[in-house]
């Protein structure tokens, strides 16, 4: 393994120490905040990401993917330390939470770019499954001690998320050497037409409402649920989440042997399922252990959505334009994604502040329906078969 390398696989198992993000929604609520105004916060980072997904890739572009890596974590880094210090006045709470979107953005674009540069075709694809793994460990690791951090100063995890942020940019600042900018294109291209085929709405739409629905219940609502409603300790709580984030780590490991044995289509159906029945047990359920249980199936359901989008896109792509899913559609689609998320945690906050957490559980799982059931009728009305399965094209090896 090169110098090189080795400094990238540093920078991504630095740049997942997010020691903020298990507590963050409980620090806010310690700062003062409403429900309602916690859930602004963190859905403003989900709508600024979406805003900027069109931009990241003119600003890498222009920076080189080397100093972009640098600048996004710099972002990051001063994202966290205007919330660390100024989360008690919500304007300066949502700005800091735009400037951690904004690094955030620049340095995932600029992320591959890196890799692209420093390594060989061949071992590009071996590093992103290795490095996968230990992003994971580092974001589980980080998280839990997050929740022992903010026993000791409720301050001190957003602090030492900025920490790595910055220790991270430093990383990035000696792989910037081995990188060079892009030379600069002669004239500009013809602008492709983008259409989307209605095969490509279908998995496009799973994909935002499965992986947003899932995530924005797992940052914005499960802490409320977990600490407030079932009285656990941040501590605990941060513990809850991690057996989520670790079941979503040992599906996605092996996302490849369970889409293959399973079937994509029959595997999609699943997620939802689980989804639908996690979302009714949050609503109802009083035990902690059930609401645990529920929390680690749908961690584990979660791991899988993206593997068996990316399948069933890159086979519709290869149908509809004869070539692999193009990356507009894949910025679209997470910057989709981003949305959904948003609006799941915003939703929510405003349920539970008005209603209660049951009924924003409840109406949740039938938003879900109704959504996918349209997309469902669309691509059926398209003449697109519902039990398409291409689970052996396009997955990661």
């Amino acid at each position: 393994m090169s110098p090189a390398i080795r400094t990238f696989v540093a920078y991504r198992l630095v740049s997942r120490g997010y020691f903020h993000l298990s507590v963050l929604f409980i620090f806010l609520l310690h700062a003062g905040h409403s429900v309602l105004s916690v859930a602004v916060v963190l859905a403003s980072y989900g709508l600024a990401m979406a805003a900027l997904t069109p931009v990241t890739p003119k600003l890498v572009a222009r920076l080189g993917p080397g100093r972009a890596l640098m600048s996004g974590e710099l972002g990051k880094a001063a994202g966290l330390l205007l919330l660390a210090f100024g989360a008690d006045h919500l304007g300066l709470a949502v700005l800091a939470q735009v400037i951690n979107a904004l690094g955030f953005a620049l340095a995932i674009s600029a992320d591959a770019g890196v890799l692209n540069q420093i390594a060989e075709p061949a071992r590009v694809r071996e590093l992103q499954a290795s490095t996968q793994s230990l992003m994971f460990l580092a974001l589980l690791v980080s998280g839990v001690a997050g929740g022992a951090l903010y026993e000791v100063a409720p301050r001190w995890p957003i602090v030492a998320g900025a920490i790595a942020a910055l220790a991270a940019a430093g990383i990035a600042g000696v792989l910037a050497r081995s990188t060079r900018a892009p030379a600069a294109g002669r004239g500009s291209a013809p602008r492709a037409v983008k259409r989307v085929a209605p095969e490509e709405v279908r998995w496009i739409t799973y994909y935002v409402m499965t992986r947003g629905y899932m995530l924005g219940t797992f940052i914005g609502l499960m802490p409320f649920l977990i600490f407030s409603k079932l009285g656990a300790s941040v501590f605990t709580l941060t513990l809850y989440l991690a057996a989520y984030t670790l079941a979503a780590f040992v599906t996605a490991r092996y996302a490849h042997q369970i889409l293959e044995r399973a079937g994509v289509v029959r595997f999609a159906a699943v997620t939802a399922v689980v989804l639908l029945l996690a979302l009714v047990i949050f609503a109802e359920s009083s035990s902690t252990a059930v609401v645990v249980l529920a929390l680690v199936l749908l961690g584990a359901a979660s791991g899988c959505v993206r593997p068996a989008t990316m399948a069933q896109l890159t086979a519709a792509s290869q149908r509809f334009r004869g070539t692999p899913a193009p990356g507009w559609l894949l910025s679209r689609m997470e910057g989709l994604f981003g949305i959904c998320n948003a609006l799941v945690v915003l939703c929510g906050g405003a349920m539970i502040s008005h209603w209660s957490f049951a009924t924003a559980m409840l109406v949740l799982c039938l938003s879900y329906v109704l959504l996918q059931t349209a997309a469902e009728l669309y691509a059926r009305r398209h003449n697109v078969p519902a039990d398409h399965d291409d689970q052996s094209l396009g997955l990661p090896a």
